[in-house]
């Protein structure tokens, strides 16, 4: 977007410094410099109002990031329901059979060990899940943000091009 607005500005100073030098734009060269200066007004608004609508993923991570730093976008909610759901696998026996008998294994047999242990590692997967779940939920949201700026920018720009025209064939 940036690439295409600082084009469309150079467009915009060569095409009024060409109209100008053609007589079509009458005046001395003052109402020249104003169209330029009207023209990166609006380039800038256009930049900004752009940016502001397709807020980019990584400002959103680190947001997160910033408040919790193991899991960014896991809540309170998510961790307890975590621990409900494999407290659930353990009292109804649905347990991950090769995930207990490795803990099994590592815990020399100890069966409460391998019981906390396993809570603790089926809840870490779980979260993973969720948060991979999240992350790839809000790179959807930011994809459409982006599309939707992205569709406003063109618009805006063929406004002013249609305002540009409008102004140089008044002239």
């Amino acid at each position: 977007m940036k690439k295409f607005l600082i084009t469309l500005f150079i467009l915009g100073v060569g095409v009024s410094t060409l109209l100008h030098s053609y007589g079509v734009i009458k005046g001395d060269f003052t109402v020249v410099i104003g169209a330029w200066v009207v023209l990166g007004v609006l380039c800038f608004i256009i930049y900004f109002i752009n940016k502001a609508l397709s807020l980019s993923f990584n400002s959103l991570t680190n947001a997160y990031g910033r408040k919790f730093k193991k899991r960014k976008l896991i809540s309170k909610q998510d961790e307890d329901d975590a621990y409900q759901l494999v407290s659930g696998e353990i009292k109804n026996e649905a347990i991950d059979k090769a995930t207990w008998a490795r803990l099994y294994i590592k815990n020399k047999g100890d069966d409460k060990k391998t019981e906390i242990d396993y809570l603790e590692e089926r809840v870490n997967q779980i979260l993973d899940a969720t948060e991979k779940q999240k992350h790839q939920t809000l790179i959807e949201r930011e994809k459409k943000k982006k599309e939707k700026a992205n569709a406003i920018g063109c618009l805006i720009i063929t406004v002013i091009i249609i305002i540009v025209i409008i102004t140089v064939l008044n002239s």
